[in-house]
């Protein structure tokens, strides 16, 4: 046993953990918790919970150099690419922000290289579509 000091936040954090794994759903969260959910939904292997977090963290996209870090340190696959996507299509709107100043470079560098497949993926299906059928 432990002296660990369980605070207010982390009570709420597990009572919606609980209530997620009897219910399958998530009580009304902000922002913040949501992101404390998805940590601990990971932490704890609760993949259902954790790509539920997923889903309602999309609401906050305006976040997404935030995002995009916990979503690599989440390993959280659906995230990682809505946000890269909206990176990309937006980086002359966040490319002089400190939020994109404060990716330390290998997180930076993860977030080119998912932009990168991204980019290798749309071409190869559009290729796909132009090329003539092979008979």
């Amino acid at each position: 046993m432990t002296n660990e000091l369980i605070t207010d936040n982390e009570l709420q954090k597990f009572k919606q953990i609980l209530v997620f794994i009897l219910t399958g759903s998530v009580e009304q969260c902000d922002y913040d918790m949501l992101k404390k959910l998805l940590t601990a939904a990971d932490k704890y292997d609760v993949p259902t919970l954790k790509l539920t977090c997923e889903h309602y963290l999309l609401r906050y996209i305006k976040n997404a150099v935030e995002l995009i870090q916990l979503a690599l340190l989440s390993n959280t696959k659906f995230l990682e690419t809505h946000l890269t996507t909206f990176i990309k299509f937006h980086i002359k709107k966040i490319k002089n922000t400190k939020e994109l100043r404060s990716l330390s470079q290998e997180d930076l560098n993860k977030v080119l290289e998912l932009i990168e497949k991204r980019e290798t993926f749309e071409s190869s299906i559009i290729q796909s579509f132009s090329s003539p059928p092979k008979t």
